[in-house]
């Protein structure tokens, strides 16, 4: 079977299971259709731009590591990496302020929802899916720090999966330079100072590395989208991403 085919399958078992569990959450249910279609869309589209710097970023790790990564199933990952956020309340997703810290606590959930999910579409799988194995990978563990301060095992280093430290650096940049409810976006250069920053605190230093020798590829790719940028003078925090 080709990656096309499998991917597609991937595709399907995932849609399954988030079905499966947003029907068992009434949460999910209960919200403005309008509102959850909104945070599902904002969701959607930042994937498919991680996804789209991820194709790029992979690449170049492969061609610099010499590492047998697979680029196909990375981007896969890297589209479903929030996929959690389906389940998450739509009102947090899209408040147009900072969260409290139990706001944050239910937020940051995604993680642990984003791997069960995952898990149930591999449990549908007539045989084990690659890119459905990376999805999950990613989905549970994309808020790991470098440092260890990241959630929602307090990874520390290489103890982190190497998609998974990947993906914090594509998701970085993309919150960056794209615009939020709580934030107007910035601009390429300021994303690429902030990773540089916090290369051996936030993100592995070495993947920084990687990252930045192909950020004009990644500014071209950022520009095809037609999203408004500015220079933010404000500093900001890592770690409070969404």
């Amino acid at each position: 079977m080709g990656t096309v085919s499998k991917l597609g399958l991937a595709h399907q078992a995932l849609r399954a299971a988030v079905l499966e569990i947003a029907n068992a959450r009434a949460a999910c249910l209960n919200e403005l259709p309008a509102r959850r279609r909104a945070a599902a869309i904002e969701m959607f589209e930042h994937g498919l731009r991680c996804g789209l710097y991820m194709g790029a970023f992979a690449k170049a790790v492969r061609d610099c590591t010499g590492l047998p990564i697979e680029v196909n199933n990375l981007v896969f990952a890297a589209v479903y990496h929030d996929i959690g956020k389906l389940c998450v309340p739509a009102e947090l997703l899209l408040a147009p302020r900072q969260l409290t810290a139990d706001e944050r606590t239910i937020v940051q959930s995604h993680v642990t929802l984003g791997r069960v999910l995952a898990r149930r579409a591999l449990r549908v799988m007539r045989v084990p899916e690659p890119a459905l194995r990376w999805a999950l990978e990613v989905a549970a563990l994309h808020h790991e720090r470098w440092d260890g301060h990241g959630y929602a095992h307090a990874l520390v280093g290489r103890a982190i999966p190497l998609a998974a430290r990947m993906m914090a650096i594509v998701d970085c940049y993309d919150v960056i330079v794209t615009p939020r409810p709580y934030k107007s976006a910035c601009s390429h250069s300021h994303a690429c100072g902030i990773i540089e920053a916090e290369a051996g605190s936030a993100f592995d230093p070495s993947l920084v590395e990687i990252f930045l020798s192909i950020e004009h590829e990644l500014e071209l790719k950022s520009s095809a989208w037609c999203v408004p940028q500015e220079e933010c003078v404000a500093n900001v925090e890592v770690r409070q991403f969404r």
